[in-house]
């Protein structure tokens, strides 16, 4: 059965850190997205199921992109 899948944005700090972690600590494949790549480059660093993702929420063109990964 293939792990569930979560896409967190704000993952660099804060809530969304936690959460993508928690997640990835039960199981989940996590896509944690964010714009600043050291901190999304160090929280996927701290587990393997999770997948940093630079963009930012507030572009239409950087969504797409995220969906699509």
């Amino acid at each position: 059965m293939p792990s569930p899948t979560a896409i967190i944005v704000g993952a660099s700090s804060g809530m969304g850190a936690a959460t993508s972690l928690a997640l990835a600590e039960h199981g989940w494949r996590v896509f944690a997205a964010a714009r600043r790549r050291d901190r999304l480059d160090h929280l996927a660093d701290s587990h393997e199921q999770i997948i940093p993702v630079v963009a930012d929420a507030t572009s239409e063109a950087d969504v797409a992109r995220m969906i699509a990964t």
